[in-house]
Parts: C-alpha cells; structure tokens; sequence
C-alpha cells in the first residue's frame, strides 16, 4: 500500500528508437492488441452464447497460450499481458456497474490500432527499469530518452505509448512532500544511529555472537509484515555486526530459523497452534518463559555454543561486570 502522504505524479519523456527497436515496439503493441480482442471475444461469447461471465482468471490461461503459440507474442511481457486481460475486465466490471445503475451500458468494443495505443510494466524494475542514460524494455532493448527534466520519487509503472507516429515512455511515481521527506531522513538517520550503537555494544561485550540465517528478501513478500520488517533494519543490523565483529575478533554464527520460535528449548516439543500473537510459551515439560527468550536458547544450541543465556538484564549486567559471556 502506498504511503498515506504521497501523492501519484507522472513523467513524461519521448523516446527515440532505432528502426529495429521500433519494429519491435510496434510488434508489442500489436500482440497487445491482438491479445485485448482475443480476451473480449472469450467474454462476449461466453455471456452472449453461454450465458454466464468469465471471471479474470478464466482468461489469464489463454493469454498464457497465446504468448507462447502465436509468432512475436512471446516479446510481449508476462506482466503486461495480465494488464491487458485486467483491461477487458475492468472494461466488464463497468459494463455491468452502467447496467446495474441505469445508465447508458456502453458495451465494450473491440480495439484498432488507433483506439490501443500504449502497453504497461506494472512493476518498476521487472521488464522495465533505467539503465544508465536509457531506458531497458523486455524484449525491446535499451531505448534512447531525452530526459527534459529529472524523474522525481520513486516509480511504480511504466507506460510505453505511440502517438502521431512517435514514442514515449511514461513513469507513475509516488511522490513525497518535502515536509515528509525530511521527516523520513531524520527517523532513518535516528535508526541508523541506534542501530550503530546496538552492534557496536553487543560486539564490546560478546565474544560471539549468533543469528538466524533470516531471508528478508522473501519474508518482505508478505504484505502484511513487509514494511515492519523493513523499518526494523534487519539486514542493516546483521551486516553491521558481521563486519564489527570481524574487526574486533569475535566470531558470529548464522543458524537456520526454522522451529526457533515454535520448538521448547527445554525437551524440544513442538508448540502447536502457535501464532505472532502468542507472545508467552508454557511446555509439559515445566518451561515456562517469553517468546524470544525460548527462541534465543534454541539459537544458541543450534549455534553449538554451550554457554548458559542469563534469566533477566540483572543476572546478565552482573555476569558481564565480572567476564564477557558468550551469546
């Protein structure tokens, strides 16, 4: 979800294609086209014939075959594709809304060349990004851009179109007010410092130092838990104690995270049923501690490291005041 305080801002730039990128651009453009009308066709005849409609995911399957069964088809982007399927049926879904309201229904048509004359990226950086001075397409190349004025915030799509016989590229970005920006350089600043500190201490006063082997790039996958991962600096905090360490001559151990959470440190029963909500494990066994003071103890054995974890901040000062332990 975009940021609350940002605003959609578009930047438009012409494009200069050599002949043969050209040829390639109109061929894309085409097979868009050509896939719009194949999808509207589906859907027509499925509600005039058959008397019922295509959901969006009825159609992603012959848009598949087409990509891979007519000539020059496969130059068209996957992405795109699936954004000229979602055209037809956003095109449906204001049919029936005109229909359902009383007005006048304005069926969908069919597209020519003149009326369908532009194909999308949906995502910055997958089939589209800049590169260097020029702009790379999926099965295009790199494109020439007079860059008139400098692209500002951060792109979401790109959208390549032809009009009067030339080429342009259009960039959606989510643009911040420079009240908010500053604010945002200041919290990240404020996170970078503390987390500069965070390492530098734990380095000082450990010997070693263990982590979960975490893979952030694809645990950001779940929309739902992306942007706190982010904003807690994960993977700034492990590569600050990775070299840290390294300086200081303390060692530190990346251990595989599954069951961390979920296993009893104490006898290794698994806790079933368990959630994020629940933040206190109790065990058969007796065990009975927060979360993450179970999942510590299970780093450290996986760690191969026998040193005991302290059972509260009092014990580990006073411990620490007479010799560094090891985490």
């Amino acid at each position: 979800m975009a940021d609350s305080t940002a605003h959609l801002r578009t930047f438009k730039y012409r494009l200069y294609p050599t002949p043969a990128q050209e040829l390639n651009l109109s061929r894309v453009l085409r097979c868009a086209r050509n896939l719009y009308n194949m999808a509207l066709a589906e859907r027509k005849h499925a509600y005039q014939v058959e008397s019922r409609s295509l959901k969006l995911a009825d159609l992603e399957q012959p848009a598949k075959h087409y990509r891979t069964t007519f000539p020059y088809a496969m130059q068209i982007f996957s992405q795109s594709a699936q954004i000229v399927v979602k055209q037809v049926d956003t095109a449906f879904q204001a049919f029936f809304r005109r229909v359902k309201t009383g007005q006048k229904p304005g069926y969908p048509r069919f597209k020519n060349a003149m009326s369908f004359n532009s194909f999308e990226f949906k995502q910055y950086g997958s089939g589209a990004k800049i590169n260097g001075r020029r702009l790379k397409l999926y099965g295009i190349g790199r494109l020439a851009i007079r860059w008139h004025r400098p692209v500002e915030g951060t792109v979401k799509t790109v959208r390549i179109v032809r009009k009067g016989g030339r080429w342009y590229v259009t960039f959606a970005c989510d643009l911040l007010e420079p009240a908010v920006q500053r604010q945002q350089e200041h919290v990240a600043n404020q996170c970078k410092d503390y987390l500069h500190k965070l390492s530098t201490q734990l380095v000082q006063t450990y010997d070693g130092i263990a982590l979960e082997a975490l893979r952030v790039k694809n645990m950001v996958r779940n929309k739902h838990l992306s942007k706190s991962i982010l904003d807690s600096g994960w993977t700034i905090l492990k590569d600050m104690l990775t070299y840290k360490a390294e300086s200081a001559g303390r060692q530190t151990v990346f251990v595989n995270p599954a069951y961390t959470s979920k296993k009893c440190s104490n006898c290794g029963s698994l806790f079933e049923g368990m959630t994020l909500a629940t933040r206190w494990v109790t065990c058969n066994c007796g065990l009975s501690l927060d979360r993450d003071h179970n999942a510590a103890i299970n780093i450290l054995k996986k760690s191969g490291w026998d040193a005991p974890v302290p059972d509260n901040v009092e014990r580990s000062q006073a411990h620490a005041s007479v010799r560094s332990p090891r985490l």
